[in-house]
């Protein structure tokens, strides 16, 4: 039976199928694998906290629960119909009605029961690597089977009056749902489920779903829009533009704190830029102004900028002044610094150990020879630190090889992390380096992440200097406007250089070139005063620096990370 289908399946022929499969299960024991954090961890974190904080749009009627079949209530028969899915989506063996048992009848129920929200992140985890099973078993019928059911409970819960995290999730899960998975040996991206759109769309565009709901949806939409363009009907991009155009000249509505709402405008962002007509230049004009407009976080503006950076033609005879932009640009990255200069110095530092002294029945003893420290072990350890300061990060990278969905990854989210603006010129010193603390890092991280979007604006390539074949805003402006923006790069190549240091290894260090560089930014703006802007004043995720061959989305992960604070309270 096609997917389309789906919704004229009679419930009762359902919970007939359900309880038959529960009956003839065969008693099997069923490991449970471990599986990592699903590939949108950054937007499920996000929506989610969005649904905590938006109280007041949650409906007044309380949450309902969908009861749990009869046959699945006890724990013996339910872990033997987790067993045969399992193995169904592994080998297409087996009876497939406990796979439509598990995930139209256990997954809804368990995860809008009174106490699911505590179970929903195991249940998610579980769901997309089952989902990731049956798209790597290179068996079509297998997977239209699990898809088939996953789409059947998802939808359930996503359109129903269930707790939010329920239908965030309920909406994420069916926003993954692919009718082709990406072939990473063959490099084709996935394809979309063209049914999950229209329950997508009404998500989203119904104003009294909580914002948690509405973000998730947004997402989804997003990912149809990137994947499935071909696939979306006429009437369907015309709505998709128009959702798209309202968020990015809305201002946030009551309840929304202004750096959600510019998350949300980043998935606005990238849905026009695929949308958008080809000979249409409204779209840059619009980048441009998000991107200078005072008012705006750095979360929205920075991401306009940089990607302006792939929009030379669309920028020709749009830029009058580009000294504006430049001033603009400039204005962001030296609040960026001012910021995190006040962030560090906010810090309360380290108290060194103070020493004992020997108990009095010591001082005649003689002290024991001390054994030679173990310089091998010490590095091991410092080397250790320094890993886990981006153990989230390599843990997603590694659960989206499980879960199939490399191709996408986080979908523009990881690729903000910086590799080497230095390149190879760095590379001899950092052998003779020390590990730098943690605020060090933090702190070049974000620095680097912000320099590196207003490269990418104004030439198209992450690197320093002026590249060979430019792009953005140098390669659209007039010759005689030119030299405004080289200059530009030729005073930042030398700040960048110093930001990149490996020899700044302690707070002292940093704090003393963050404000010798600061003046220097002063000079550039040409104020002797920074401009008050919007700008992220919160730590973000450390990262590297700049990197020639940096990947298309050179938006910082730190960003969503950041907002998840700002949400988060």
């Amino acid at each position: 039976m096609s997917i389309q289908n789906l919704t004229s399946h009679s419930n009762q022929a359902n919970r007939n199928e359900c309880q038959s499969a529960v009956i003839a299960v065969a008693a099997a024991d069923s490991s449970r694998p471990l599986y990592g954090w699903i590939a949108w961890f950054t937007v499920l974190v996000v929506v989610s906290l969005m649904a905590t904080r938006a109280t007041g749009q949650v409906a007044k009627t309380p949450f309902e629960s969908i009861p749990m079949h009869p046959a699945l209530q006890d724990e013996k028969k339910v872990k033997q119909v987790e067993a045969l899915t399992k193995q169904f989506a592994n080998t297409g063996q087996g009876n497939a009605a406990s796979v439509n048992g598990y995930f139209a009848f256990y997954l809804p129920a368990k995860m809008t029961a009174p106490d699911g929200v505590k179970h929903i992140s195991d249940l998610m985890s579980d769901a997309t690597g089952l989902l990731g099973r049956a798209e790597r078993s290179n068996n079509p019928q297998v997977l239209q089977v699990v898809r088939r059911y996953i789409f059947d409970g998802m939808k359930k819960v996503a359109e129903g009056n269930f707790h939010p995290a329920a239908r965030i999730n309920a909406i994420l899960m069916l926003s993954r749902l692919n009718s082709q998975p990406a072939n990473l040996q063959n490099k084709t991206a996935p394809v979309p489920l063209a049914e999950a759109l229209p329950i997508l769309m009404q998500m989203y565009q119904n104003e009294q779903n909580v914002d948690g709901v509405r973000a998730a949806a947004l997402q989804g939409i997003r990912r149809q829009t990137m994947y499935g363009f071909p696939q979306i009907s006429q009437q369907n991009r015309q709505a998709i533009s128009q959702i798209a155009k309202d968020l990015l000249d809305s201002a946030p509505p009551a309840g929304r704190s202004q750096k959600a709402h510019a998350f949300l405008q980043r998935s606005a962002v990238d849905i026009l830029d695929v949308l958008k007509p080809q000979d249409d230049k409204q779209f840059a004009t619009k980048l441009v102004s998000l991107s200078t407009e005072s008012s705006q976080p750095d979360l929205i503006a920075l991401y306009a900028a940089q990607r302006l950076g792939a929009m030379a033609a669309d920028l020709q005879g749009q830029v009058d002044k580009p000294e504006d932009l430049v001033q603009s640009w400039t204005k962001r990255i030296l609040q960026a610094y001012e910021n995190d200069l006040k962030r560090i110095n906010a810090l309360e530092r380290p108290m060194t150990n103070v020493s004992q002294p020997p108990k009095p029945e010591t001082f005649l003893q003689t002290r024991a020879q001390e054994s030679p420290t173990n310089t091998g072990d010490a590095g091991m350890r410092m080397d250790m630190d320094e890993t886990e300061m981006s153990g989230m990060e390599m843990n997603m990278m590694e659960d989206r090889e499980e879960s199939g969905d490399d191709m996408e990854g986080m979908e523009g989210m990881m690729g903000g992390m910086m590799g080497g603006m230095m390149g190879g010129m760095m590379g001899e010193q950092v052998a003779d380096a020390k590990p730098q603390p943690p605020e060090v890092r933090v702190s070049r991280g974000k620095l680097n992440s912000v320099i590196q979007q207003v490269h990418l604006a104004l030439t198209g390539k992450p690197a320093l200097g002026k590249p060979a074949q430019p792009g953005g805003l140098l390669a659209a402006v007039a010759d005689e406007k030119k030299p405004v923006i080289e200059d530009w790069l030729a005073e930042m190549e030398p700040i960048v250089t110093e930001l990149n240091d490996p020899t700044l290894d302690d707070r002292d260090k940093w704090v003393d070139k963050l404000t010798e560089q600061i003046e220097l930014l002063k000079e550039m703006v040409g104020e002797e005063e920074a401009v008050n802007l919007p700008g992220d004043s919160e730590p973000e995720e450390a990262a590297d620096a700049v990197d020639p061959a940096a990947a298309e989305d050179p938006a910082a992960p730190a960003d969503e990370l950041e907002i998840v604070n700002e949400i988060g309270g």
